[in-house]
């Protein structure tokens, strides 16, 4: 008799490859043959009739199982297998002759997914996986960011934050290989220093928040901003920023460098070490690609479908549920540093981006980076996973069609190891969601739009989409934050590009953490700074410098624009960092016919003393030294 191949998911149920399904009911001592009197000759010779009443049927036919050369399902046989376990047991094809079915326990231990020697026969390290409708596990709810009101939280100034990104020894390292590129190119020096390299970035922060039309303007007489007329000229800021860069181009590069990010890595270093320093708890994080936008050409430039900026360099990010970087990877192609696998770039990057997290933490990601192996590997981590997942990669998994669902109902199915749940949930449109952290458990309603109904209706949502909804748009805020004020230059070169998107990355990192310290500090959110006013204070700090006495103007006759003029008030207080550098801050004594407010907080007295750096009147006198404590108090 030759070996027959046999695959079971309870006792009742066994399908032959011969063509020939068999159903029977050890218990109620029953056999029935699905179409035997239309079995041929040969169909008959194939299969093996079992005497039901035999007590040691069951064990006989594990015996056969172990000596023959069976093998565990294919993707063919996977489809068949889903379609029985899913089915109900008043549909056709189960059993519904059993009376006492509630008091029978149909549970057959099913093989190890993992591998592991079993205790009955049937196992043999033969592990296969299957999906049944059951109701997930419930796991703790992801925790939140992590609140510590027993440590104290110092709120720093803007510039200490970006100081953390950004150390004095980058500026210095910018600085030299700068005039280097500038002597190589034209032969001349252009005497770069690392406070001009400063002022480069600050003037290219006010540029990204108060935008003109053409570079110049912000230099013409008329339409100047003083912010950046009176730190460099324009001619000096066109050659610094054609010329900035953060290596050596004319050093030879080694063989087996395949690293064609070569050019602006020192800043992507310089960013990324810092996020990678940052406080890494438990939580929940979102993966997702992140697009630097740039049209001219490049031999890294991506097209991404349906991002707002679909052309660019691709950058692989983790960011916290609130936009904070973790960690990221610009695509390079074939010499992208990522992990050396065969599941493909979605899942690569995953597991290159969630190497620093913690354990117990969750990772939300899109469909692009699903499929099922990669939640078996973050699980390997000790990290839970969850993300939508496409249909054509679970074909093996049935459950209702679309054209059979309604908004709001749901189908769950759980994996034979209760590691993995998948949800298919009808909203406007049908979503499959893939977690080893979340089911369909918890249905809480949530508001849609009716057309038809023409108001606001309840839908039932399961637990995993109100969580997804809820963390997977960290990578989306940062975007966000990016492009309030990016920096818009027009230029050729894909380097600059990447250097500015980095620095307008570290300068959303820093106001998330200074948000963050200010909320565990009890700052009021009236007295906290708006990224505007973080991003203009961090300007300012790098521009400090002496004011330049010349403005720059194309036409020596035209007539100053009064409108454009600042009308007379109070002076603006400087930012911390301009205000306690102790650098260049000199008391003056101005011929008012009177005298001016002091502008120390507190101080109700008046005075002609000002300082030339701040622009501020404080008290100087035997009596009174305001303008002391105004540049040393914090």
């Amino acid at each position: 008799m030759r070996p027959i191949s046999v695959r079971f998911y309870t006792p009742d149920d066994f399908s032959f490859k011969s063509g020939i399904v068999v159903h029977s009911s050890f218990w109620s001592r029953s056999f029935h043959a699905v179409d035997a009197n239309a079995l041929q000759d040969d169909e008959l010779l194939s299969t093996r009739i079992f005497n039901p009443e035999d007590e040691n049927v069951m064990e006989e036919i594990l015996k056969l199982l172990d000596s023959s050369d069976i093998e565990f399902s294919d993707d063919d046989d996977d489809d068949e297998l889903a379609e029985i376990q899913n089915r109900e047991p008043n549909q056709p094809g189960g059993d519904s002759n059993s009376d006492n079915d509630e008091d029978i326990d149909h549970s057959v231990p099913a093989p190890s997914a993992s591998g592991d020697q079993s205790t009955t026969p049937a196992s043999n390290n033969r592990g296969r996986t299957f999906w049944m409708k059951k109701p997930f596990p419930k796991k703790p709810d992801p925790p939140g960011a992590i609140e510590r009101a027993d440590v104290l939280v110092d709120v720093k100034s803007p510039l200490s934050y970006f100081s953390e990104y950004f150390s004095e020894q980058f500026f210095e390292n910018a600085a030299e290989k700068t005039n280097m590129y500038h002597m190589s190119k034209h032969g001349e020096a252009l005497q770069a220093t690392a406070q001009k390299v400063k002022q480069l970035f600050g003037m290219h922060f006010v540029m990204g928040c108060i935008r003109f039309p053409q570079l110049h303007m912000y230099w013409k007489r008329g339409y100047h901003f003083d912010l950046i007329s009176s730190v460099i000229t324009r001619e000096e800021f066109k050659k610094l920023r054609s010329s900035l860069h953060f290596v050596d181009t004319e050093k030879p590069r080694e063989a087996d460098d395949v690293n064609r990010l070569w050019k602006v890595q020192p800043i992507i270093d310089a960013v990324r070490t810092r996020c990678t320093q940052l406080e890494r708890a438990p939580r929940c994080y979102s993966v997702d690609e992140q697009m630097i936008p740039f049209t001219g050409r490049c031999p890294l430039r991506q097209y991404v479908k349906g991002k707002p900026r679909p052309l660019g360099l691709k950058n692989f990010v983790v960011t916290t549920s609130e936009g904070l970087v973790m960690d990221f990877e610009i695509y390079q192609g074939t010499s992208t540093p990522l992990a050396e696998t065969s599941l493909g770039l979605g899942l690569n990057a995953v597991l290159r981006l969630v190497r620093t997290l913690p354990e117990k933490s969750s990772i939300f990601f899109d469909r692009y980076f699903t499929p099922i192996p990669l939640l078996d590997e973050v699980l390997k981590k000790g990290i839970d996973g969850t993300g939508t997942i496409m249909a054509n990669r679970m074909r093996s998994v049935r459950s209702r069609s679309d054209s059979e669902m309604k908004q709001g109902d749901l189908d769950e199915l759980t994996r034979n190891d209760e590691k993995v749940a998948i949800v298919k949930w009808k909203d406007s449109k049908t979503v499959l969601l893939a977690s080893t952290c979340a089911g369909a458990t918890n249905v809480e309603p949530v508001k849609r739009w009716s057309k038809k109904e023409k108001k606001y209706i309840d839908v039932p949502a399961p637990e995993v989409v109100r969580r997804y909804n809820a963390s997977m748009g960290g990578v989306d805020t940062c975007d966000q934050l990016i492009e309030y004020y990016r920096v818009a230059v027009k230029t050729k070169k894909w380097t600059l590009k990447v250097s500015l998107h980095m620095v307008d990355l570290a300068i959303a990192n820093c106001w998330l953490q200074y948000r963050d310290a200010c909320r565990k500090d009890a700052v009021l959110r009236c007295n906290t700074m708006s990224l505007l006013d973080f991003r203009l204070a961090v300007a300012e700090a790098l521009c400090a410098s002496p004011k330049r006495k010349r403005l720059e103007s194309n036409n020596e006759n035209v007539q100053p624009n009064h409108s454009t003029e600042r009308s007379p008030g109070a002076a603006k207080i400087p930012g911390v960092d301009k205000r306690l550098d102790s650098y260049d801050h000199w008391p003056s004594v101005d011929s008012l016919s009177s005298a001016r407010c002091c502008r120390l907080a507190g101080c109700t007295s008046r005075t002609r003393t000002r300082c030339e750096k701040c622009n501020v009147y404080l008290c100087l006198s035997s009596d009174k030294n305001c303008f002391k404590v105004f540049h040393t108090r914090h």
